[in-house]
């Protein structure tokens, strides 16, 4: 069985690899949190696996999923409007099947395989998708502020 804190660990390491697709160098761990900051918005993902479910997710400022979609994407901040709303979401689940993939990938080796789930708006309402054991980690991914959130549960629960 996988705890959370190695599996908080894998997460992350998947994350900045994610992120370092879209170009950035890195992130930037800041400290474990009790809640999601009101007005988060962004998207989680769910890994199905045989003895537990893995939840992932990824939430920042309305600006700050802005400037990670827009990263993404190739858009010039200075040039080009910000994204509709249906275009973000977009986006956004995209990023997270993005983290999924690499963090599966992980899984996979460490000996829990997972399926990837749909990507799921987070709409900035304060609540995430609870699971029975979860961390919430601040980041910093270039100059966007965000949270990253990662829970599992006995898949039997």
């Amino acid at each position: 069985m996988v705890t959370l804190e190695a599996l908080t660990e894998v997460a992350i390491a998947g994350l900045g690899e994610c992120i370092e697709t879209l170009g950035y160098e890195g992130l930037e761990l800041g400290s474990t949190i009790e809640t999601i900051p009101e007005g988060m918005v962004g998207g989680y993902i769910r890994l199905a696996g045989e003895g537990q479910d893995v939840q992932l997710g990824i939430v920042s400022s309305l600006a700050g999923c802005q400037s990670l979609a827009g990263t993404m994407l190739a858009l010039d901040p200075e040039e080009d409007d910000p994204l509709p709303e249906d275009e973000l979401w977009d986006a956004l689940g995209e990023l997270s099947n993005i983290f999924a993939g690499s963090v599966k990938t992980r899984l996979s080796h460490a000996g829990m395989p997972v399926k990837i789930g749909l990507p799921t708006a987070c709409d900035g309402s304060g609540e995430s998708p609870t699971s029975e054991r979860s961390c919430l980690r601040s980041i910093k991914i270039g100059t966007v502020e965000a949270v990253v959130s990662v829970g599992f549960h006995d898949a039997a629960a």
